[in-house]
């Protein structure tokens, strides 16, 4: 058996920390303890509709703060996933009923993370105050009689005198709610994001924040910003980017807009779903209205749905969707007018999500014949991903991809060298694939031409 060398640093180290350790945990569990005691003492002393509202209220508060601090690190862990990941997570996890609320709340962190973590932070910050207000105002009588206390009216009358104590005040309304309704929940959340949305009361408290921000609630802080850069004071925005982010923020600088990102996933079939994403962001100029581009080999079927997400008081007119038919594919121009341009303001960028789903006619379940899709980059995009899911009950086998960059106007396997670090290819456990491209140039047509080869699920 291994033992550490008590002369080691690293053994020292150690060993005051599990003290430590073992110190707080016992603070923690005494604060508990008082502080429930507290509690009962006061209610059982008074009994009266105020007193009993407030400790109701106490314990309201603390698990609303517990909401709070947990959905904000569900938030940043789901935001930049996109909706169809996130549905499709859901349903393979099994979270059945539950699954709708979990979206609609997923839908607010990507679409309008920002605008929760305005309304949050205002919440939190009246909770807390709540919680030390509440708890100031509940005193306990020095003659308190509840109760035997085995003869010792010294122990009562320490015990009363300490729970009576701004110290114990303070303490239990600072460092009680940080260990249990804030910490806690953090730490819940963290690789647990769907599961802590599914806690019950995340949706009022979601509603409640996104309230308080379309109220207008944090704009003061905007306010006062804006005096300060009148200053000088934190005027220059800094952008942190290497690589395909630097690239992408490069070219946002001189073009004023691009797309952050542009998912498409393909689902074969007798008919062939398509469902795009795409992530608009607008730094400068004048934007009156969204353009989108779809070419297919196959007719669309129906309308092509289209929902959007935008800013506040930005409304979008009905899409029109223009066909145009050549030779060797179906081309749909999708246009949406815009009631004000974008961006509203230089200080900050607009984002818009934008979501199109359609089907065509092509029967997509055919065993070996090649197929494409396409990525028109007429805008700077930062990250593109074509996914492509097989029929229920079959899988993808080493599917044969190759990739038409327009600026070589020349076919290329995806295995070549040349372009091995523009796409990658991995495989979902549901035996779906995966296209990654990066660094998209602007104005080239990357063409990704796949043949499925589909088999029965073994």
């Amino acid at each position: 058996m291994r033992t550490q060398d008590p002369g080691n640093k690293n053994y020292g180290r150690s060993l005051i920390k599990n003290i430590a350790q073992i110190l707080w945990t016992i603070a923690a569990s005494l604060c508990f303890i008082l502080l429930l005691t507290k509690l009962l003492m006061v209610g059982a002393e008074s009994p009266d509709a105020m007193v009993l509202a407030k400790i109701g209220g106490i314990l309201a508060l603390l698990y609303v703060l517990f909401l709070l601090e947990g959905l904000q690190v569900a938030g940043l862990l789901i935001k930049d996933h996109s909706e169809e990941a996130i549905r499709q997570y859901v349903t393979s996890a099994g979270y059945g009923s539950k699954e709708k609320k979990i979206l609609n709340i997923a839908r607010i962190f990507i679409g309008t993370f920002d605008s929760f973590v305005t309304g949050r932070q205002i919440m939190v910050i009246m909770t807390v105050v709540s919680i030390a207000t509440l708890l100031a105002s509940l005193t306990i009588s020095p003659n308190f009689q509840q109760g035997t206390w085995l003869g010792l009216n010294i122990f009562r009358e320490k015990v009363v005198g300490l729970l009576n104590t701004p110290v114990f005040s303070f303490i239990s309304s600072t460092l009680f709610p940080a260990w249990i309704s804030q910490l806690l929940p953090q730490f819940a959340a963290d690789n647990r994001a769907i599961l802590f949305v599914t806690v019950p009361g995340t949706k009022w408290v979601m509603a409640a924040a996104s309230a308080l921000d379309k109220a207008q609630a944090g704009y003061p802080a905007h306010w006062l910003l804006r005096v300060l850069q009148k200053f000088g004071i934190f005027n220059k925005k800094e952008v942190i980017a290497v690589g395909r982010d630097k690239f992408h923020a490069s070219a946002i600088a001189f073009y004023g807009r691009g797309k952050e990102s542009h998912k498409i996933t393909i689902r074969l079939g007798a008919r062939t779903k398509y469902r795009e994403e795409l992530r608009f962001v607008y730094h400068r100029g004048e934007t009156h209205e969204i353009f989108h581009k779809v070419s297919l080999l196959a007719k669309v079927t129906g309308d092509i749905e289209i929902s959007m997400d935008t800013p506040d008081s930005v409304e979008t007119a009905v899409p029109k969707v223009e066909e145009i038919e050549n030779e060797s594919q179906y081309i749909y121009v999708v246009r949406i007018p815009l009631n004000k341009p974008l961006p509203r303001s230089l200080n900050s960028p607009d984002v818009v999500t934008l979501i199109a789903e359609y089907e065509t006619e092509e029967d997509s379940s055919d065993e070996s014949e090649g197929r494409w899709v396409e990525f028109v980059t007429s805008l700077p995009m930062a990250y593109g991903e074509i996914q492509i899911v097989p029929p229920r009950g079959r899988m993808i086998c080493h599917p044969i991809i190759s990739v038409f960059d327009s600026s070589r106007n020349t076919d290329t396997a995806l295995l070549d060298a040349d372009l091995t670090n523009a796409w990658t290819i991995q495989h979902e456990t549901n035996n779906s694939i995966i296209a990654h491209i990066s660094y998209p140039l602007i104005g080239f047509i990357y063409t990704l031409t796949y043949a499925s080869l589909l088999k029965e699920n073994d």
